[in-house]
């Protein structure tokens, strides 16, 4: 198993807070490592997290549903280039 650096603390103002209740207009955040890679995927969906080979899934809390960049909510499929099949097996 690879060792993995710890998370360092951000300095500085939040860029923002979560709800710790489900409510209207908001979606779960999730956070999922990386069993190999120091990587952590944060995500609206806890089954992309499995789907792409995560573990130790956890529930953050509840973000307020936006998408000012893209305009779309949800998963949206995307290729890995360096993986067979990962990104492609999402259920959202």
């Amino acid at each position: 198993m690879a060792l993995k650096r710890p998370r360092t603390r951000a300095e500085g103002e939040p860029a923002g807070y979560l709800f710790e209740e489900e409510g209207p207009g908001r979606v779960p955040l999730f956070s999922a490592d990386h069993p190999v890679l120091d990587d952590q995927l944060l995500s609206v969906s806890r089954l992309e997290a499995s789907d792409m080979g995560y573990v130790n899934t956890i529930l953050l809390g509840y973000l307020q549903e936006s998408a000012p960049i893209t305009g779309r909510l949800g998963l949206a499929r995307v290729g890995v280039p360096w993986a067979s099949r990962f990104g492609l097996e999402a259920r959202g």
